[in-house]
């Protein structure tokens, strides 16, 4: 009798799930892209190694220009089918879209290779002819933004009490100016089977404000490496050079190593792990003092539901030790978590959150005849919010409104400040 019962039970699930599988797939065909999204993401939390689910998935969110779903959906259908064409066909037309010249080539090639009709085969090689750099191995890409910025604390002020002088020390300083940033990125696939990739990217920052020049900030970086994509995981690693000047100053220098790890553990389930290793010298009161350190992260992104496209959740920690003079040297270290949210809200753009909390702690040695050590502990929170708008596929609109609120055992060190901005991209 329980062999009879769980017989029909499991036929009528099968039942349920396949009329649940034909409205979700005539709610794509009536052109309810949004509609058709959530009930087949319903569909994938309940079997997510389904071929059929995750593809549907995929031409959904493809139509919605959530790109990063689909790209990711499509992944999961060639690791069931790696000889899953229209799955490749798909990935081609999403690069073609992003600009990616190299990836749509690998796909589009990988259906070239395969029986298809000549329909197919002749709209394939429409793109191709769209596409002026498809004949090379190399990628050039360009990006500058302008911006404007409001910031209620400049300086990083708190406005406390003297408890000598009865004056008040280290005052908000709140200002408005413009912003511009832009970067260049350079990647050579050294070919399609071995799966690496030589990069090099050049990004700045430069932030002016109307009143106060001290607090004018240009950041520069530099960095050059090697990337391997394997199937199921990426693996970056890349030398640094970073500079910072601050109003007059050249207040940072800094150079070193980064190695970045990612790989997909799990349908829509990613790990990351992140290492920079550091020498800077940085200026103070005309004053040179060097540092080497460390820090790690680790973390995870994946999707929590069809409302929100990505979750994810990084925790990281590192050390630095200072030489703040001759007699006098500085151990910080600091550990943070951090969690963001993308969401997708179809032709009306892209909304993030990032929040982050974070502790510190700097432990200033005095080497003098008798010793001393002065300790120092921060605690801070950062939240932000941006909303971002792609009116074509090379410009995009974002604003974003951010608040840090950061508590110290030290007054002088504690402050609170919110910011908003505004930001025009373009990517060449």
């Amino acid at each position: 009798m329980k062999k009879i019962f769980f017989t029909l039970l499991f036929i009528s699930l099968s039942w349920l799930n396949a009329s649940a599988f034909n409205h979700a797939k005539s709610l794509y065909t009536s052109g309810y892209y949004q509609l058709s999204y959530d009930a087949f993401f319903t569909l994938f939390t309940q079997d997510s190694a389904n071929q059929e689910i995750n593809f549907y998935l995929a031409l959904s969110a493809i139509e919605l220009q959530k790109y990063d779903s689909a790209l990711a959906a499509l992944e999961r259908v060639l690791l069931i089918d790696p000889e899953h064409t229209r799955s490749q066909l798909e990935l081609g037309r999403i690069y073609f879209e992003l600009g990616d010249a190299l990836q749509a080539k690998k796909a589009f090639s990988k259906v070239l290779a395969s029986d298809i009709p000549n329909d197919v085969r002749e709209n394939i090689l429409r793109y191709i002819g769209q596409m002026q750099n498809i004949s090379s191995n190399s990628k050039l890409e360009m990006q500058l933004a302008l911006g404007i910025l409001h910031d209620t604390n400049i300086n990083n002020g708190n406005s406390f009490l003297h408890p000598l002088t009865n004056e008040m020390v280290n005052p908000k300083n709140a200002d408005s100016g413009g912003i511009i940033s832009g970067g260049l990125n350079y990647l050579y696939d050294i070919g399609e089977k071995s799966g690496v990739v030589l990069s090099s990217s050049e990004n700045f920052y430069y932030q002016n404000f109307s009143k106060e020049s001290d607090f004018d900030l240009l950041f520069n970086h530099l960095e050059s490496g090697v990337m391997f994509q394997g199937k199921q995981y990426q693996l970056q690693s890349h030398l640094f050079v970073e500079s910072l000047v601050l109003g007059d100053t050249t207040y940072l220098n800094q150079y070193g190593l980064l190695v970045d790890v990612q790989t997909q553990i799990a349908p829509d389930l990613m790990a990351m792990l992140k290492s920079r290793l550091y020498e800077k010298a940085h200026s103070k009161a005309n004053q040179v003092r060097d540092a080497d350190g460390y820090r790690v992260d680790i973390g995870v992104q994946y999707a929590i539901n069809s409302y929100v496209d990505t979750i994810g959740i990084m925790i990281g920690s590192m050390n630095e030790q200072r030489q703040q003079s001759i007699r006098n040297d500085v151990s910080f270290s600091a550990q943070d978590i951090q969690l963001w949210m993308s969401k997708s809200i179809g032709n009306w753009g892209n909304i993030d959150f990032v929040a982050q909390l974070s502790q510190s702690k700097y432990d200033h040695k005095i080497i003098n005849a008798n010793g001393s050590n002065e300790i120092r502990k921060d605690n801070g929170r950062y939240l932000a919010l941006t909303y971002s708008y792609p009116f074509s596929k090379t410009d995009l609109i974002s604003t974003t409104i951010s608040t840090i609120d950061n508590r110290s055992t030290h007054k002088f060190f504690a402050y609170q400040k919110e910011s908003m901005s505004l930001m025009y991209s373009k990517r060449f």
